[in-house]
């Protein structure tokens, strides 16, 4: 983007000239789409595009002369690009007055038309509001963003008696040693550490005392947070695209220090009582896509001790057919305490009845069940 700046800086300095910027989101059909821009009075085409590879996404920044125009788009099958085979739509504008987005086009053709204004070349710089370098000038995102990334590290868990001051180490600060050091001002065992780091992919690791001391886990090949670099070297892996703020880690470990993890949130159908840790696992439908006219049942069981004395089922009595039916032992290796969730689709307006089971003869004890 850089270079096509430093292109179009000529132009814009030896005439009265303005630019618009095209956005074209082709339907399912892009090559039966085409886009012209045609200076008013004048027949000469000054900038077209099209056809489209299917779905595509495309842009286009076009340096016009100052004056009026009209921006035409075509679609040679005559029924546009919005509605049945895609949510295709298109745009122009600028940061001198054009701006013109179309989400409705269903037609064989249709114009828009403008007026370029001299206007000066667009700027390329960071576009997100929440990074520390925003520029509000700025039209082209460069993928230059710096956010800040906070670090924690829990020393109240395992870790080398040596360390002193424990530091951050990555490749976006070239493996500096004590350039990072984290630091505990409230003396609460948590060392912290808060950073600006471009937007991008890294690699790092916790170390401590110039490097006298470094983070290196086992089971590298089966850990969700370890890699081993190119050079054989284990580290961390980072993603940074917006402001991030991580939990405090174990030494060593990709969870916080007495973590148990799982699905915290307790309207989920997977809901974990003894999960203290977010893994990103909650599911709120189960998987369900109910069709028009059906309605969805969700049954969730709390077992006890002897899951393998439980048997249920979901009945529709209107068709006397089982929805759901879980015989004897099927659910014995549940773990005692987490939600057991069933969930199924039935015509809206049914009968069902609900059969639980105890071969024992003692129920569920403590535990309970329900339909939702």
């Amino acid at each position: 983007m850089r270079g096509l700046l430093l292109m179009l800086i000529p132009l814009f300095a030896t005439a009265q000239t303005g630019w618009v910027n095209v956005e074209f989101q082709a339907d399912g059909y892009g090559g039966e789409s085409t886009w012209e821009i045609y200076m008013v009075g004048a027949d000469s085409v000054y900038a077209a595009a099209g056809p489209f590879v299917n779905a595509s996404y495309n842009e286009q920044l076009v340096v016009l002369p100052v004056g009026e125009y009209n921006l035409v788009v075509s679609d040679q099958f005559g029924d546009g690009i919005c509605c049945e085979f895609g949510e295709g739509w298109f745009g122009i504008e600028n940061t001198c007055g054009v701006g013109a987005f179309v989400y409705d086009f269903a037609q064989a053709q249709i114009t828009i038309p403008f007026e370029v204004l001299p206007c000066p070349p667009p700027l390329s710089d960071c576009t997100d509001p929440e990074a520390n370098n925003y520029n509000p000038q700025a039209y082209f995102d460069l993928e230059n963003c710096q956010y800040d990334v906070t670090f924690r590290l829990d020393l109240n868990g395992p870790h080398p008696s040596e360390i002193d001051i424990p530091e951050v180490n990555g490749s976006w600060n070239a493996w500096c040693g004590s350039c990072s050091q984290m630091t505990d001002d409230d003396g609460d065992g948590v060392w912290e550490l808060t950073a600006s780091i471009q937007q991008g992919s890294y690699l790092w690791k916790f170390s401590a005392d110039e490097w006298e001391v470094q983070e290196l886990p086992v089971g590298v090949s089966e850990s969700p947070c370890f890699l081993f670099d190119e050079f054989g070297y284990v580290n961390r892996n980072l993603v940074v695209d917006g402001p991030l703020s991580l939990p405090p880690f174990c030494w060593e470990s990709c969870l916080p220090c007495g973590a148990v993890p799982g699905c915290v949130n307790p309207n989920a159908s997977n809901w974990n009582p003894w999960a203290n840790f977010d893994d990103g696992s909650c599911s709120t439908n189960g998987g369900v896509d109910c069709e028009e006219g059906d309605t969805e049942i969700s049954v969730t069981l709390v077992l006890d001790n002897y899951p393998s004395e439980t048997s249920f089922s979901l009945e529709n009595q209107d068709v006397a057919e089982s929805i759901i039916d879980v015989s004897v032992g099927e659910v014995s290796d549940q773990i005692v305490g987490i939600p057991l969730v069933f969930n199924t689709c039935i015509a809206v307006g049914s009968a069902i009845e609900f059969k639980l089971n105890d071969t024992f003869g003692d129920g569920l004890g403590a535990s309970q069940w329900g339909g939702q």
